[in-house]
């Protein structure tokens, strides 16, 4: 039975550390992403649960959904939680504050273009090369307009908010880039490594770890 520990990092502007506090383990449930004061976790029956939270991370309130047949949870931001499917093909949900579905609109697939994560109105994207696709989207996820980066190595992408891209690599370093409306770098930080934490993803002044 697989658990995870989490670790929630207040940073500064370039990534640096300020704060933390960890938390758990979690039997079974799996950390994918925080933002505005919630966390989405999944379980590998195809359950999630949205978790409500303070500042340092600890629960203040939660709410299971599913399970959802073949539809595995990217992350949840700005009232929204990205799915994926096997085939390829994406769900773009609006939610309610408790994690129920509103609406949603489904879209692709996308050949072997997998998705990131959604935050700010953009999905990015990965191809097995290494290659991003910065996607502009309207409120029901149809794209607008989009932009191709990279290949970047062994670097690989943990997610986009907040004009930023977190970066890890296999030795456990990450890279913290500020980046403009297209996707484009114009300053980065690097740091690490931290063993045996995997960064989950970085939004409004935090990061967060898996262990």
């Amino acid at each position: 039975m697989p658990s995870y520990s989490i670790s929630l990092w207040m940073v500064d502007a370039q990534g640096n550390q300020l704060n933390y506090k960890e938390h758990g383990p979690f039997a079974e449930w799996k950390p994918l992403n925080y933002s505005g004061d919630r966390i989405l976790w999944a379980q590998p029956d195809g359950r999630i649960s949205l978790w409500v939270v303070d500042a340092q991370g600890n629960q203040v309130s939660y709410k299971e959904h599913g399970p959802f047949g073949d539809w595995r949870p990217v992350n949840y931001a700005d009232g929204r939680i990205l799915w994926v499917r096997p085939d390829g093909r994406i769900s773009f949900w609006v939610m309610d504050e408790k994690g129920n579905q509103v609406s949603y609109k489904e879209h692709g697939p996308f050949g072997d273009w997998r998705p990131v994560n959604y935050a700010d109105g953009r999905i990015l994207w990965v191809r097995p090369n290494g290659q991003i696709s910065f996607w502009v989207m309207d409120e029901k996820g149809n794209q607008v307009s989009y932009k191709e980066h990279g290949p970047f190595g062994d670097w690989r992408p943990v997610n986009y908010a907040d004009d930023r891209i977190l970066w890890v690599r296999p030795d456990g370093r990450i890279s913290f880039w500020v980046v403009d409306s297209q996707g484009n770098q114009v300053s980065y930080t690097e740091h690490g490594p931290f063993d045996g934490w995997r960064p989950v993803n970085y939004e409004d002044n935090r990061i967060l770890w898996r262990l």
